[in-house]
């Protein structure tokens, strides 16, 4: 394998899990209602023109922050609504954190945690319609989405969860994918051009400076890029950026499996 087919191997390899993991680890409808007021449809005479007090509880069930951006409340009639507020301040875009509170490892519950969305209400009719629905606005990792939530019904999140079925599978891959990579670390060195001294150990050094990576918001495969860009060898060069691979390969791998 050329120099310039390794580079375009990492990039896609590198590109391709990148993608996998923002779409495993996307945030998708986090957030719903645990709590609202409003006040009847039919209200009598004496509330017209007068200003009512509203509300609504936010919570985010995922498991990750995300940023609120803006809510939109939608499906009213014969009301005029002022500004949502927040703690008296006006609603801002925001970090909402994860509102899960873990009563055990296998279950959580939000247990009314969360924001409290707070609007005046003018009464205009006779006869009105309260929002059914909240338009918000959210981000995750600077990609915006849209999350339509019923304001209808007040609802108490308490979700049970179970342990994933694959830990005990994850370590056992872990230990097969070391043996693997023993192994072609081995088969890697049988193929050398010329003897070299202590090639072996530096077969090893090659495949570690290949997973090595920062994993931050995205995956940087820091290692392979430096071998890649910077290293020359005179000999065994071949062996050498096959170990290196061999490292980035398996690096991948081992985070793959972790996010199942």
């Amino acid at each position: 394998m050329s120099k310039s087919k390794a580079i375009l191997y990492v990039i896609v390899i590198t590109l391709i899990y990148n993608v996998y993991t923002y779409v495993n680890n996307r945030v998708i409808d986090p957030f719903m209602i645990d709590a609202s007021k409003s006040i009847t449809e039919n209200p009598t005479s004496d509330l017209l023109n007068t200003i009512q007090g509203y509300y609504f509880g936010l919570v985010n069930t995922s498991d990750k922050p995300v940023n609120l951006i803006n809510i939109e409340l939608e499906g009213y009639q014969g009301i005029k609504i002022g500004e949502l507020t927040v703690a008296g301040n006006p609603l801002l875009a925001q970090k909402v954190k994860s509102n899960r509170e873990y009563s055990s490892s296998k279950s959580w519950s939000t247990n009314s945690q969360g924001l409290v969305v707070e609007y005046q209400v003018e009464i205009l009719e006779p006869k009105i319609k309260n929002p059914t629905s909240a338009l918000i606005t959210y981000s995750y990792l600077g990609i915006k989405h849209k999350q339509v939530i019923g304001l209808s019904e007040v609802k108490r999140p308490g979700i049970t969860m179970s342990n994933p079925p694959f830990m005990n599978l994850n370590f056992h891959v872990s230990i097969i994918s070391t043996l693997i990579a023993l192994i072609l670390l081995i088969i890697i060195y049988r193929i050398r051009e010329i003897n070299e001294t202590y090639l072996g150990i530096k077969l090893f050094g090659y495949s570690y400076l290949g997973a090595f990576n920062l994993n931050i918001i995205i995956l940087i495969p820091l290692g392979i890029i430096i071998y890649l860009l910077l290293f020359r060898p005179k000999t065994n060069a071949t062996v050498k950026m096959y170990s290196a691979l061999c490292g980035f390969t398996f690096m991948i791998i081992s985070y793959l499996f972790t996010l199942i």
